[in-house]
């Protein structure tokens, strides 16, 4: 499976965490954050809940988070149809 993908933001190669932004296309918008699981296993913590975020949110979301986070990289992947399978489990 290919999804165009593009790195939008740069952080800190050391200290950054991950931002990935699953853009439906549709005004829609899927936020996935790195995060760890109560056992301290990688998984990835979905923002706003279960359904996408509209995507006005999404960059409210985005910039907030860059403020509190400058070291932060976003990764940004058109997803139409929801095919992007992350390589940890997510967490609602």
């Amino acid at each position: 499976m290919a999804l165009p993908a593009v790195v939008r933001r740069r952080g800190d190669p050391d200290a950054g965490s991950i931002l990935i932004r699953l853009d439906r296309l549709d005004g829609f918008s899927v936020l996935l954050s790195q995060s760890r699981d109560a056992s301290g296993n990688a998984a990835w913590l979905q923002s706003g809940g279960a359904e996408p975020m509209p995507d006005p949110d999404v960059e409210a979301y985005i910039q907030r988070r860059i403020k509190s986070d400058p070291d932060i990289w976003i990764l940004e992947i058109e997803d139409r149809h929801g095919q992007y399978e992350p390589d940890a489990p997510i967490i609602l």
